[in-house]
């Protein structure tokens, strides 16, 4: 091959790998399956319609993306509705010790914390940032039918509500007559000033908590924020009432982001998660593979490898049986194949091959069909492994309701 052939190759490999790269690297918009509370989802669960609407309102709301510990050089408001582990779709940062301190130290100065739980928190009554506080929560308790709904609250394909009328005339409650949220057990804290928002006074589902110079508001749920609740009854009412109250002259209005995932800190990882970064890694890589396939060079015609031809067992079972069925041996026929399949469940299940009809057919019960059809099954074929001959007929019937069989319990 010539230099300028080879200049050529190489300019052709670079063009191929940049339109590779630019093909696989369009970001189509992924499935939102994700029930995280942040302000950037337009789901139920999202926030993002509080966060516009306090935008509109002139409130001038901030994501937070950075560490607590840099909450120092902040004052105001700061919502933390942290996501629940198992639905937040891997966009979920624990709440570590040293945020949970930071977060101590920013209320004792004046700050305002609402703090919304989630449903692991509920179920567990504490948190990382309630330790360290020393706040401890007792739940409202509920019946066992109750408490499975809760377990399974947010699997189900609609939300259960509930409407709170019993609310306390307290200043920051003002004008509101109602609120709806999620049907979720109330809470009672060891510190602070309940709203009771719930036909049992002993449990309220909105907490006021002094701490230092600050307020700590906690909230039994996210939901009363979020874009399915937002709207309903008094629920946007309340929470500008609170913040209407807490928001200082020149402080400003927080929504945490970083425990959703999303962080401004910039380091290593950040570089190599860069869309550039990954585009240029990897033309680098589909150059390299291809220049290496195209200098290639084989020694000789490529040898075949000879591989060995395996069949299954469900062929071999039915090759034997067809000899015997030539053979006209019906009987043999029909006992070879009751035996491979009673081998073949046998194994299924890690019972002996001697087990017993009935052993199997209790092990089939996670199929009520299957074990009725297998003791069906088996009496036929012991029936007719009495007889001396069996039938054509006989035994086509028994060896189709074997197949029927299979495919019952495949």
């Amino acid at each position: 091959m010539t230099k300028r052939s080879q200049w050529w190759l190489i300019g052709t490999l670079l063009v191929v790998a940049l339109l590779v790269a630019i093909a696989l690297g369009v970001r189509k918009p992924a499935e939102q399956t994700s029930q995280a509370p942040t302000s950037y989802s337009p789901l139920a669960y999202g926030t993002k319609a509080f966060f516009m609407t306090m935008e509109r309102l002139g409130y001038k709301p901030r994501r937070w993306r950075f560490e607590w510990t840099r909450l120092e050089h902040e004052k105001g408001v700061l919502l933390y509705a942290p996501s629940d582990p198992i639905t937040a779709g891997g966009q979920f940062r624990p709440m570590g010790i040293s945020g949970a301190r930071a977060a101590e130290r920013w209320l004792e100065r004046g700050n305002t914390l609402i703090y919304f739980l989630n449903q692991t928190e509920r179920e567990k009554g504490q948190s990382m940032l309630l330790e360290t506080l020393d706040v401890s929560v007792q739940f409202e308790p509920l019946p066992p039918d109750h408490q499975t709904t809760q377990n399974w609250r947010q699997f189900l394909p609609t939300r259960l509500e509930r409407d709170y009328d019993t609310i306390l005339p307290v200043p920051w409650a003002a004008g509101v007559m109602r609120v709806t949220g999620e049907a979720v057990p109330g809470l009672t804290a060891s510190k602070g000033n309940p709203v009771v928002l719930s036909e049992n006074r002993e449990f309220a589902h909105v907490c006021l908590i002094p701490y230092g110079k600050g307020r700590l508001y906690l909230f039994s749920s996210s939901a009363m924020m979020d874009n399915h609740f937002l709207a309903r009854s008094s629920n946007l009412t309340l929470l500008l009432d609170i913040i209407d109250r807490e928001r200082l002259k020149d402080g400003t209005i927080l929504f945490d982001e970083f425990h959703h995932g999303f962080s401004s800190e910039f380091g290593a990882a950040s570089f190599t998660q860069l869309p550039v970064v990954r585009f240029a890694a990897l033309q680098g890589l589909i150059l390299v593979s291809l220049f290496v396939a195209t200098s290639w060079r084989r020694f000789g015609r490529p040898v075949p490898l000879v591989r060995d031809t395996r069949r299954s067992i469900r062929e071999y079972t039915q090759s034997l049986g067809n000899l015997y069925f030539r053979a006209r041996t019906h009987r043999e026929v029909l006992e070879f194949l009751f035996q491979e399949l009673r081998h073949s469940l046998s194994a299924r299940y890690n019972l002996p091959e001697s087990a017993d009809d009935s052993v199997i057919a209790d092990n089939l019960s996670v199929q009520r069909s299957a074990a009725e059809a297998w003791r069906e099954l088996a009496h036929d074929c012991g029936r007719l492994l009495k007889h001396r001959r069996i039938a054509n007929g006989d035994l086509l019937a028994a060896s189709r309701k074997m197949e029927e069989f299979r495919k019952l319990i495949l």
